[in-house]
């Protein structure tokens, strides 16, 4: 499999932190107002499980998003996931690295279900804020043009 080498700029840890904040409120926005055909949290886990299999397959990373990727497990894994307050910035670093790593690689498909999906968990739910809007478009834009 041939390597693609990409220039990109990282996304800074605001960026990262204000990712986090999206996926905070979005998952509020879930439990107040639940869905029949939507489950966030489920949605969260497949898309950061599918973000940390980036990860390990461009491998140079494995050992520092293991924690947060174990971090995430354990706490998704508790009984009852009441708020993602705890591992909401796991999940954001995940997700960036990911959005880094799955381009070098020729996993087509892969990476359209990753963006399709990154896009859905950052958009879903939001209120119709102007500022919100303008935020997770920016960050969209910033991480999946990498």
């Amino acid at each position: 499999m041939a390597v693609k080498s990409l220039t990109a700029t990282p996304s800074s840890n605001n960026d990262i932190s204000i990712l986090a904040k999206l996926l905070e409120g979005n998952f509020k926005y879930h439990r107040k107002n639940p869905s029949p055909n939507e489950d966030y949290i489920k949605n969260l886990k497949a898309i950061v499980g599918l973000g940390f299999i980036g990860i390990m397959v461009d491998g140079s990373f494995i050992s520092t998003y293991r924690p947060y990727f174990n971090k995430f497990l354990d706490y998704c894994s508790s009984s009852q996931c009441n708020s993602i307050s705890p591992i909401s910035l796991e999940a954001a670093r995940i997700l960036e690295k990911a959005t880094c790593v799955f381009p070098k690689y020729d996993y087509q498909d892969y990476y359209q279900v990753f963006e399709n999906s990154f896009k859905k968990i950052v958009k879903s739910g939001l209120l119709d804020s102007s500022e919100i809007a303008k935020e997770d478009n920016r960050l969209i834009k910033l991480m999946l043009s990498k």
